[in-house]
């Protein structure tokens, strides 16, 4: 509230808010009734105007009801109410207007305001108005140009009868704040930002007279703006207030200082007389209001010296609590008796006092949306004019919970028309429109419409905003958003359905189910054909989906070779549509070597949202050209075989051929000796390409794998083994048979990044190279010794199975598989595991983010939000060690093959605030101009709780980046990212981005996580049931999850792979588990907040379930002192932590082991003790 005034009949108080209205309150009824002027802008183009160009007053006279009828006022302006006052009879009240335009309004009957004249001239906003004691001048302060051609005089006087400016006094160089006449008329006060009080002879009101200065004197003294001043009742003492925190009284006869009044704060804003002129009122912006006797300078009873009440809607009937202001007061103001002191407030509010004794008597409190609430506090009665939102309920973890009107029957609605189904295109969001219909006899209040949870729908929806109030026998459309999401590689057409309900307050929810199909693009390959003319290959490709695909681009590869510098894009490829794509071919191409079984595949992806790739096979053989000499050659082969089926008869009876065609795969379990042979036989049976095609094998393998044990150097064996591996080969140091790899960690699933490998010669003993092995320089790297003499490999093969020692023998058949296998680190990681001690090796990441792809599971839903969408920002919220450093970092990787995006992560939680300040504009610095730019930024809470004491500096920085689309944000956070983007209203950080709270693990994701890591190593779990207990024991938490299966891997011993029920409980107990937990003790930087967190869960733990009043009750048990506020916020901050969660107003325990861990404490009892004692010794030292 900017702006009060008290008529002079003191019956009717006006304010004006930044909700562009006026609004009349009569203060000597029992039931407050309200008049707001709706709207007076001439710019609007949103209300009917008359002739004169002013938009009619609204004819409604909206009366504050008891709640059991609320009703609401719209405020239909884009005008703001600058300045207000009341003519000494009353009878008007003058207001300017953010349109440098003053209005002269008429008070009728019944308190309606009506507008009879305007007054026009100032080019610059009007600061303040007064009328002269006579009623015939009009005063009028505005803001001092910056233009200096500008005609503005920032002061100016009105005749009031003809409308007309009478003068300009010149003479301020700076804008005016604050007119005042003196009480005989005579004299005019004028404040200005010039640090300078001026007085000013008033002429004729029926005179009109040029420009001037009419100046009697100029006060000198404030040493910064003057914002505020007041005469007297006699006329004999000018009171100012000013930004230098100071209050002074004038002599207006002499100019001289008489009193300079020090107390407040802050910048003072306001000062008022009281009628008789004894008591001097002041307001400022340390949030108080100050009253001093006049003929001492004292101020008066502390009572008037208020200070602190937070105004949130929610508390605004708890005055008992605490009853000042919670922001700056703006203005002050006496009642025509004197009895009552009106003050108005930033914090919405305007309040009434009782001078003698400084008690509140009456609160006027500006709701959002334009809701209005007026309590009587004798009587603790208070009005509501609102649409029900204006009374909520905080419930525990934070969410508003609207309080409707009570007394009201019970609305009805149904959803009257919605589509029977819907068909959506993958990346499109669909408009859904629904027509919503109350049939009931009361209005409904809050009206959302909601998606029903389904954690794997594949559809997202975007719901309209809550509709705040549905009156009886009335219809609305609501009109919402869906789109779907499809999994990133080789996505397919699905069929689901859409769940809403529409939810309110104080009706029966009511559901639909709409069916919906998902439209997505599907890319096959008809077939790929060479054509030698062309030297190109053609493939010819179909898109066999219903949606139309944009903007892709293909690479092929042929005989397994990527065709370089080979790109072919394609614009738009419609629904049903076949076209044929053709890659030139390079001359070092053997074409007239290829076969039909030369491989050949297509690789797709799409660039535009949603992104997708596809990696494609032909339905049908490789098309070679056929030579016309073909028939010739092919009678002659057909002669040739005819002659030699005898012999081949005889290869394919051969052992070797009979034993892997009955079973493919024994080709990949050969010795390396036998390679050469199975490939010669194969080869003359013409069964190696099959074979070698159902074991997604490759030629080029065979061969390197024959070489492997022939021809090839120590370091080219080396080489070639690593290249499998994806790892970066390296000699050690000057040996030449001993080199190092280094392991690729993004797909290497072990925790293991170096590797030596060993060749020894052939001819050396075994005991030699275990002496080699042994030496300093080698023993502490796990060592691969690869031995191709079947001798010297079997006798250095028992060394490796020592589980003590850290080498690796793999024996022939193994380096078969090694070196064909389509998946050779899935062959790799066995073999480790069969040789070395896990806990060396174990996937299992228990700190810090996950780094790699393969430990990194579920999450499915939350990644399909982000990733599916366009670039916005997100505010994920969660627990600490939940998981969100693993999905910024996963979100990084996947991003990191965007070619529009250039992704780039960032922890806030290691250095100071000036550290990662500099950091951050660094990375906003130098921002790509041909990618956007999304900056993950993990532990933010530190980079909040800096913001907030900065007043927003880097965050406003932020979202004016994502405005312009070149820079986006994910804060990653916990309590303090929370407070701020939940709880706190006023926030900026609330409507920076969408906030995301991430808590337990998918089922799905637990099992993977449990279940896969474990199978890779050669591991299984005796029961299926014993996954399921280890994650019904933590809850689902990710990363007690990994620490327990991570225990498992420690406690394993010998050759046993079989986890028993006693292994799973072993894990569950042992220390490593417990020590996770530490931490939960300190979840707020506030000592008192973290105490009384940890009493709720101390008092609470013999409880598996519990409520809120069974907290209150045992927190009074024990005398421990706390507010209501508090202990809300404490369960909020347990809840976002994972220690508790709140469902159908029970409380339990998010992880069943954490409990238990608890009540094992022997000290329990000492801990909450000591922690009561505490509290109680605060809450004393505090009063």
């Amino acid at each position: 509230v900017n702006l009060i005034a008290i008529s002079p009949d003191g019956q009717t108080l006006a304010s004006s808010s930044d909700d562009q209205g006026v609004s009349l309150w009569q203060l000597s009824s029992t039931q407050p009734v309200i008049k707001r002027l709706a709207n007076f802008c001439p710019s609007s183009s949103r209300t009917e105007k008359d002739a004169s160009g002013v938009s009619p007053p609204r004819t409604d006279a909206e009366a504050a009801t008891d709640v059991s009828s609320p009703r609401i006022e719209r405020n239909l302006g884009a005008c703001q109410i600058k300045t207000l006052a009341f003519s000494p009879n009353g009878n008007s009240l003058a207001i300017g207007t953010e349109d440098k335009i003053i209005y002269l309004l008429d008070r009728q009957s019944g308190q309606q305001l009506k507008p009879i004249k305007h007054l026009k001239g100032h080019t610059e906003d009007i600061n303040h108005l007064a009328f002269s004691p006579d009623g015939n001048i009009l005063a009028s302060g505005s803001r001092y140009p910056t233009d200096p051609d500008s005609p503005e005089t920032p002061l100016r006087l009105w005749n009031l009868q003809s409308g007309q400016e009478i003068k300009r006094l010149k003479g301020h160089t700076n804008h005016v704040m604050k007119v005042a006449f003196s009480p005989d008329g005579k004299t005019l006060a004028s404040a200005s930002d010039d640090n300078t009080i001026r007085l000013w002879k008033i002429p004729n009101a029926s005179l009109s007279q040029p420009a001037g200065s009419d100046l009697i004197k100029q006060l000198n003294g404030h040493a910064h703006f003057v914002t505020a001043i007041a005469f007297s009742p006699d006329g004999h003492l000018l009171a100012s207030g000013s930004w230098d925190k100071t209050v002074r009284l004038w002599n207006v006869k002499t100019g001289q200082e008489i009193k300079r009044l020090e107390g407040h704060t802050h910048h003072v804003t306001t000062v008022a007389f009281s009628p008789d002129g004894k008591t001097l009122a002041s307001g400022s912006r340390d949030k108080t209001v100050r009253l001093w006797r006049v003929s001492t300078s004292e101020e008066l009873n502390q009572k008037a010296d208020l200070q602190g009440m937070n105004s949130a809607n929610m508390r605004i009937l708890q005055y008992a609590a605490g009853l000042s202001h919670a922001a700056v007061v703006n203005t002050v103001t006496f009642s025509a008796d004197g009895n009552t002191l009106a003050s108005a407030s930033r914090d919405s509010s305007i309040r009434l006092w009782d001078v003698k004794t400084g008690e509140l008597q009456q609160m006027i409190i500006k709701g959002l949306q334009n809701n209005y609430i007026s309590c009587l506090m004798p009587t603790q009665r208070c009005w509501r004019v609102d649409d029900g939102s204006l009374v909520v309920k905080k419930q525990p973890d934070g969410r508003i919970q609207p309080l409707p009107p009570i007394n009201q029957a019970e609305g009805r609605i149904v959803i009257e028309a919605f589509p029977a189904s819907l068909a959506l295109a993958h990346g499109e969001p669909l408009p859904l429109t629904l027509t919503i219909h109350n049939t009931g006899i009361a209005p409904v209040y809050w009206l959302n419409l909601v998606q029903t949870a389904n954690e794997n729908n594949p559809l997202v929806f975007y719901p309209p905003k809550t509709h705040l109030v549905l009156e009886p026998n009335k219809s609305i459309r609501l009109a919402a958003k869906v789109s779907a999401w499809a999994k990133y590689e080789n996505p397919e057409q699905q069929n689901t359905a859409l769940n809403l309900s529409i939810t309110s307050t104080n009706a029966d929810s009511f559901s639909v189910n709409m069916p919906v199909q998902i439209d997505i693009p599907r890319l096959t390959l008809q077939k790929a054909s060479l054509v030698p003319e062309q030297t190109a290959l053609v493939m010819t490709i179909r898109n066999e989906g219903n949606q139309a695909l944009s903007q892709t681009e293909f690479t092929a590869r042929l005989d397994n070779q990527l065709l370089e510098n080979k790109v072919v894009t394609r614009n738009v490829i419609a629904a049903g549509q076949t076209l044929n794509l053709s890659f030139s071919l390079s001359d070092d191409i053997p074409i007239d070597k290829m076969t039909e079984n030369t491989p050949v595949s297509l690789h797709a992806i799409k660039l535009q949202h949603p992104i997708h790739q596809w990696d494609l096979l032909p339905k049908q053989p490789l098309e070679v050209p056929t030579p016309s000499w073909y028939s010739y050659v092919l009678l002659s082969v057909l002669l040739i075989a005819i002659l030699i089926s005898l012999y081949y008869l005889s290869l394919y009876l051969h052992p070797l051929v009979l034993r892997i065609s009955a079973d493919n795969a024994q080709l990949l379990t050969l010795p390396l000796e036998q390679l050469p042979k199975a490939k010669q036989l194969l080869q003359k049976t013409r069964r190696l390409d099959s074979v070698l095609s159902s074991n997604e094998s490759e030629l080029k393998w065979l061969e390197e794998a024959i070489n492997f044990s022939n021809n090839l150097s120590n370091q080219a064996r080396c080489k070639l083994l690593g290249n499998r591996l994806s790892a970066k080969t390296q000699p050690f140091k000057d040996n030449s048979d001993v080199f190092s790899w280094q392991l690729n960690q993004a797909i290497f699933p072990l925790k293991l990044d170096r590797c030596s490998v060993y060749f020894p010669t052939a001819d050396l003993p075994a005991a030699e190279i275990i002496m080699r092995l042994q030496q300093e320089d080698i023993h502490s790297y796990v060592m691969l010794v690869i031995s191709l003499e079947p001798n010297q490999q079997a006798a250095l093969r028992p060394y490796g199975e020592n589980r003590t020692t850290r080498w690796v023998v793999p024996n022939s058949k193994e380096l078969t598989t090694l070196l064909l296998s389509p998946k050779p680190i899935e062959v790799f990681v066995p073999m480790l595991a069969n040789q070395l001690t896990l806990t060396y090796i174990s996937p299992y990441q228990t700190g810090g983010g996950i780094s790699k792809d393969s430990g990194f599971f579920g999450r499915e839903y939350i990644l399909a939000q982000i990733l599916n969408r366009d670039l916005m920002n997100y505010l994920v919220i969660g627990a600490r060690q939940i998981g969100k450093t693993s999905l910024l970092r996963h979100l990084k990787r996947r991003y990191q093959t965007h070619p529009n995006v250039d992704c780039v992560y960032r922890s806030l939680g290691d250095g100071n605030s000036q550290y990662f300040r500099d950091k951050l504009n660094e990375y906003l610095a130098d921002l790509p101009t041909q990618q956007q730019r999304l900056l993950l930024l993990d532990e933010a809470d530190v980079f909040i709780r800096d913001e907030i004491a900065n007043g927003y500096p880097m965050l406003s920085h932020f979202r004016s980046l994502s405005d312009e689309g070149r820079c986006h944000f994910i804060l990653a956070g916990f309590w303090d990212l929370h407070q701020a983007a939940v709880l706190d209203y006023f926030s900026p950080v609330k409507n920076f981005g969408e906030p995301i709270t991430i808590g337990a693990l998918e089922l799905k994701g637990c099992r993977e996580l449990a279940t896969k890591p474990m199978t890779m190593l050669g591991i299984h779990y005796a029961q299926d049931d014993l996954v399921e207990q280890i994650i019904t024991a933590t809850g689902q938490r990710p990363n007690l999850v990994a620490t327990v299966c991570d225990k498992l891997l420690k406690n394993l011993a010998g050759e046993r792979r079989e986890l028993n029920a006693e292994d799973v409980t072993n894990a569950l107990q042992s220390q490593t588990v417990f020590k996770t937990f530490e931490g939960w003790e300190s979840l707020s930087n506030d000592k008192q907040a973290a105490r009384l967190d940890r009493l709720i869960v101390y008092t609470m733990l013999e409880k598996k379930t519990f409520k809120l009043s069974d907290v209150v009750r045992v927190l009074d048990e024990h005398d421990s002192i706390y507010t209501t506020e508090q202990l809300i916020q404490s369960l909020a901050r347990l809840e976002l932590a994972f220690i508790i969660q709140h469902t159908d107003e029970v409380y339990r325990y998010c992880v069943p082991l954490f409990r238990e861990m608890l009540m094992k404490k022997e000290e329990r009892e000492v801990f909450l003790t000591e922690e009561l004692k505490k509290r109680r010794a605060h809450s004393r030292f505090h009063g």
